[in-house]
């Protein structure tokens, strides 16, 4: 059998169009989950960040 029908035929089974996919939407999660820092916490409490720099300045003025 040709090597390239062979790998066309494997690379068209639903199975592994499937896991192609799945790779895919895994590895821009990942992306995105990389796009800001583990210890933000901003989805959770959006106004945290902003209080903490109020502080900051508070702190820093006194």
């Amino acid at each position: 059998m040709d090597p390239k029908k062979t790998l066309t035929w494997f690379f068209g089974l639903p199975s592994v169009r499937y896991a192609q996919i799945f790779i895919v939407v895994a590895g821009d999660l990942l992306a995105l989950s990389n796009l800001y820092p583990k210890h933000s916490q901003y989805i959770s409490r959006p106004f945290l960040l902003w209080q903490d720099l109020q502080e900051e300045d508070k702190s820093r003025s006194d």
